[in-house]
Order: C-alpha cells, then sequence, then structure tokens
C-alpha cells in the first residue's frame, strides 16, 4: 500500500506543477517536441491516475486471494474439531483430499447427511485444485499435529505477509497447529 500512496502523491505533485505553469518542456534543449498543452497534460495525469488505480486494484485483489485461502483453512480446521468433538475419536487418516458434502471428510458416521463442512472450500487461485488435510501421528518428542494446505500456486509477492513467504517455492499457504506459513 506504501507504494499506492507515492504514487498517488507523486502524481497529485505533477499535477499541482501542470497546473500552476511551472513545469514545463524546454523546447530549446529537446528539438521535435512542442509545449505540453493543458488538455495533454490532464490526459496525462490522467493515465498514471488509471496506471496507479490498476495497480492498486491488483495488490488488493492479491492480498484477497491469500485471506480467503486462510478462511478456508480456518473453516477446515473448525469442521475437525466439530467432528472430533462428536464422533470423539482422533482424526487419523493420514493425507486426505477435504471434500464436504454427503460422504465427505467431516461426515457424521452416525447420521451421514450431517456434515461439519458446510460447503466445499474452494482456492480462488487454483478452483479446480482440493485443501490437504495431513496428519502426523505423535512421536517421543513432538506431539500430533494436523496440516491444511491450500492447492496454490500463490506467488511470492502474494505470499509476503505471511511467514515463509519470501522463500516460498510452491506457492501455498500451510495452516499446522494453528500458524500460517508458506511454502
Amino acid at each position: 500500500m506504501l507504494l499506492y500512496e507515492a504514487a498517488v502523491l507523486a502524481v497529485a505533485y505533477v499535477a499541482f506543477r501542470v497546473y500552476t505553469r511551472a513545469f514545463r518542456l524546454n523546447t530549446r534543449t529537446m528539438p521535435g517536441f512542442g509545449q505540453l498543452t493543458t488538455v495533454q497534460g490532464a490526459v496525462a495525469i490522467g493515465a498514471l491516475l488509471v496506471a496507479v488505480a490498476a495497480l492498486a486494484i491488483m495488490m488488493i485483489r492479491n492480498a484477497d486471494t491469500v485471506q480467503v485461502c486462510k478462511n478456508n483453512e480456518q473453516t477446515i480446521a473448525a469442521a475437525l474439531t466439530s467432528w472430533e468433538s462428536v464422533t470423539q475419536t482422533a482424526f487419523t487418516a493420514g493425507t486426505v483430499q477435504v471434500k464436504a458434502g454427503t460422504g465427505g471428510t467431516f461426515s457424521n458416521p452416525n447420521a451421514a447427511a450431517i456434515d461439519y463442512l458446510a460447503s466445499q472450500p474452494i482456492d480462488p487461485i487454483n478452483p479446480t485444485g482440493s485443501y490437504t488435510l495431513t496428519y502426523v501421528a505423535p512421536t517421543a518428542t513432538s506431539p500430533e499435529s494436523y496440516t491444511i494446505t491450500c492447492p496454490g500456486p500463490h506467488t511470492q509477492a502474494d505470499l509476503a505477509s505471511i511467514q515463509g513467504g519470501a522463500s516460498a517455492t510452491k506457492g501455498q499457504i500451510v495452516l499446522t497447529n494453528g500458524q500460517f506459513t508458506a511454502i
């Protein structure tokens, strides 16, 4: 967002200078070029503002896709918790693709029509991909854990706000024991 604000300030400064006629092209040192008319100056400033707005929209859209993935992973974690609470068993299936609906990943074994994942989570970057849930059994040195991974791939710029985002190679967002990381 700082880039967007700096660009807007730069455009505003140039617009002010053009308006006050303090910003002029020196036609003597630039053969073949004439002075900008007021209309040409206004068109140039408008084009810069449109370019800055387009950049800002792209940045907002990219940030939204990361947030959607994070929200989907939190929803899957909540469904897992509900399922474990009702069934009174731990989810120990290894790695599965998360599915919703009758017979889905978190369907109630006593009432198949009840699924604790209301709808299929969809990754905005890869709508045909599936989120995966991986169970890691406890060892002598570490407790059990659940890892939820989005299908991705997000760009490193999108993942910059997540731990490990700068060095992510797969472009995926991972939720492990409540902590988001990028891989």
